[in-house]
């Protein structure tokens, strides 16, 4: 994105709340990742119509997500994954498929990747907010030189 734009976007502005809102997978606890593991996985079988696997593999399903969450998204938040399935999963052709690590990857990457990008304008914007106003500092510096203490520290004026 160009520092150029001021304005962001409704979506990504969206995405900036989600980033900074609710708990990061880094930040969790083994029991908490589990957990947030178990309710992510079925919201995205609801927002993907992805078909869950039997039972007894949905232990092993949510037990390597929950690793893949730790090795892949520990800076982002149970939230954001659900944001990234209703706003991208449009764009996968996998639709109907038994739900897999890889096929979230499909959603993930992309919107990580578009995740990246907004924060590298969100910095670049925050330096140009906190750039010093070069015309202020001269005009206080001239000011400054007018005084008696300018005038004894710089003699020349």
């Amino acid at each position: 994105m160009s520092p150029v734009l001021s304005k962001i976007l409704p979506e990504e502005q969206k995405m900036l709340e989600l980033k900074y809102s609710g708990k990061r997978f880094g930040q969790m606890v083994p029991s908490e990742i589990l957990s947030s593991a178990k309710e992510v996985l079925l919201r995205i079988h609801v927002i993907a119509g992805w078909t869950m696997p039997p039972d007894e593999l949905i232990a092993i399903l949510v037990d390597e997500f929950s690793k893949k969450i730790i090795e892949s998204y520990p800076n982002v938040t149970a939230e954001e994954i659900g944001y990234a399935f209703r706003s991208g999963s449009h764009q996968v052709k996998e639709w109907g498929k038994a739900l897999n690590i890889g096929l979230i990857d499909e959603v993930m990457v992309p919107y990580l990747e578009r995740r990246f990008e907004l924060s590298k304008f969100e910095e670049q914007k925050k330096q140009i907010e906190h750039k010093p106003d070069l015309a202020q500092i001269e005009k206080e510096y001239q000011e400054f030189l007018q005084t008696d203490l300018g005038k004894k520290l710089n003699p020349k004026i």
